[in-house]
């Protein structure tokens, strides 16, 4: 049953495609979010008579709150940095071999700034945000003669690691975008019949 097994096939790559898109959503939201983590120390007084207690520990928090606001924020920039990408790819959004999109080319200039600018501020202004939280908690650890413990500087140790892989992380799926981009911007000026789809290609953006 050749149709039955074309139209297996269509379908199989529909559901492949939009699996790609949730999992470059969940890439940018992970690491936008894994930017925007902080250790906090907490602080607890217990008194026993006379004798006061203090006991320190650290939790995990994050700049970004999980409101409804702020999270519509956060997907709208990563839909605008999708919605790029599918322009400057010249594919179908989920295509069959019958259905060839002829894109305009792309230009590779400054206007890219407006669509993956957003994400790319809010990422740094997390990070840079998060890293001066960390520094002010280590300096009131260090400032405090009560909190002095290994195992504190170890989880202030093991943040600022976290944070350092992040920000590579970051860096290194940027440049190989940029590249990209860039050999998109080179193709000729010719319309162009793509028989890939978005999902195809993010998968050289993200998922490689």
């Amino acid at each position: 049953m050749p149709h039955q097994m074309y139209r297996s096939w269509k379908y199989t790559r529909f559901v492949m495609c939009l699996l790609r898109c949730f999992l470059s959503l969940s890439y940018l939201w992970i690491m936008l979010h894994a930017a925007a983590v902080v250790p906090v120390v907490n602080e607890h007084s217990k008194w026993f008579f006379w004798v006061q207690h203090l006991k320190f520990w650290i939790t995990y928090a994050s700049i970004l709150t999980f409101d409804a606001q702020t999270q519509c924020y956060v997907v709208l920039v990563m839909l605008m940095v999708l919605f790029r990408l599918y322009q400057c790819s010249r594919c179908n959004f989920c295509n069959t071999r019958d259905n060839i999109r002829d894109g305009d080319k792309v230009p590779y200039n400054k206007r890219m700034l407006l669509y993956f600018g957003p994400y790319l501020l809010l990422f740094s202004f997390c990070w840079l945000a998060s890293m001066y939280s960390i520094g002010l908690d280590l300096a009131r650890i260090i400032m405090n003669d009560e909190i002095h413990s290994d195992c504190m500087y170890s989880k202030i140790g093991m943040a600022v690691f976290f944070k350092m892989l992040v920000l590579a992380n970051v860096l290194v799926r940027c440049v190989r975008c940029g590249v990209i981009l860039h050999l998109f911007a080179d193709e000729p000026d010719d319309e162009l019949r793509n028989v890939h789809n978005l999902g195809e290609h993010l998968n050289l953006f993200f998922l490689n």
